[in-house]
Order: structure tokens, then C-alpha cells, then sequence
């Protein structure tokens, strides 16, 4: 990494490197990565990231476009496809095209994507391999809760009395203020 100030040309000339090794115009960190300069070294003579990438003569990446629900729907459907499984928020944010905020946003808590997902793919016919994986994890989970719930109910919850199966042993023993 230089530490000296370029001259505009210069991060004008290492943007356009950028984009010609890439095939479009480079990202900050595809940036930084290729030619080495900083975000000051690039700040210091353009107001913006975008605003230096249209200096060199290239568009921008567009960021903070609207994702039509088919387009985010179809991508998760493809993500389950792919995994042939329904994705923790933190796999699909790890792996998945889009942020799991997106999601959120627009269908609610990540938990209700599989029911929405089905919704989307109603009778639609290269969706029923994805509709039918959703049914079997959905049971699958159903039972696993239920085994689990069992379990907290007649084994190792039943020692803590009446307590509610979310309170530590530690709780139960007066050894750890919750308040």
C-alpha cells in the first residue's frame, strides 16, 4: 500500500485499471485491492467513491436499488434449491445474494419466508421441488421442537420445579441477578 498522495491522474488511471481487469467498474474494496491506495488517497481529490468512478469515466455501481419481492423471493427459492434446506439468517447473509435485512424489511421476521415463499410459488410449477423441501423441513422442525419441548417438560426441566425452561440452573440457585 502506497502512502504518499497520488496525483488525480493517477487514481483516476488505477480506477480505470480496476475496471478493465474486472470487466465493470470496481467497487471500494475491489479498488483498494487491485491498486493498493487508500480511501483518503482517493477522498482526498474527489467528494465520493462515485463521484472519483465517474471522473475516470465509468458509471457507478448502483447501491440501494428497490429489489422487486418476485426478484428476492426467486433468489431465496433458489438458495433452499441449492442447499436443500431452509437457510438460518445467518447462512443466507454468509451466502446468499441479497442482505437478510431486505427480507425482513419486506416480509417481515425471517421466520415467516417459507410461508411466503409458498405464497409466491402457489401452483407455479419449477417451484414444487422448493415447495415440497419447505414441507419437509417445516415437519421435520415441528418434530424436533416438539422432542425438545418433551424433554424440558419431563426430564431435565421437571428438576427445577415450576420454572420456565429459559432460566439457567445458576438462576434457580440465586447465584446470578437477572434484573
Amino acid at each position: 500500500m502506497t502512502t504518499a498522495l497520488p496525483e488525480p491522474d493517477e487514481v483516476l488511471s488505477a480506477i480505470r485499471a480496476a475496471a478493465d481487469s474486472l470487466g465493470r467498474p470496481p467497487s471500494r474494496s475491489e479498488f483498494r485491492a487491485s491498486s493498493g491506495m487508500t480511501d483518503y488517497q482517493v477522498l482526498k481529490h474527489y467528494p465520493s467513491w462515485r463521484e472519483a468512478v465517474r471522473a475516470a469515466g465509468l458509471e457507478p455501481q448502483s447501491t440501494n436499488v428497490a429489489i422487486s419481492p418476485e426478484v428476492l423471493l426467486e433468489d431465496w427459492g433458489e438458495f433452499v434449491r441449492g442447499t436443500r434446506r431452509i437457510p438460518t439468517r445467518d447462512q443466507y447473509r454468509r451466502d446468499g445474494t441479497y442482505s437478510p435485512g431486505v427480507f425482513e424489511k419486506r416480509f417481515g421476521p425471517w421466520s415467516a419466508l417459507p410461508a411466503k415463499f409458498r405464497e409466491f410459488a402457489g401452483a407455479k410449477p419449477e417451484w414444487i421441488d422448493v415447495v415440497a423441501l419447505l414441507s419437509t423441513n417445516v415437519e421435520k422442525w415441528s418434530r424436533m421442537n416438539a422432542e425438545k419441548l418433551t424433554t424440558l417438560r419431563s426430564g431435565r426441566g421437571a428438576a427445577f420445579g415450576s420454572a420456565p425452561p429459559f432460566v439457567s440452573s445458576s438462576d434457580q440457585a440465586g447465584l446470578a441477578v437477572g434484573v
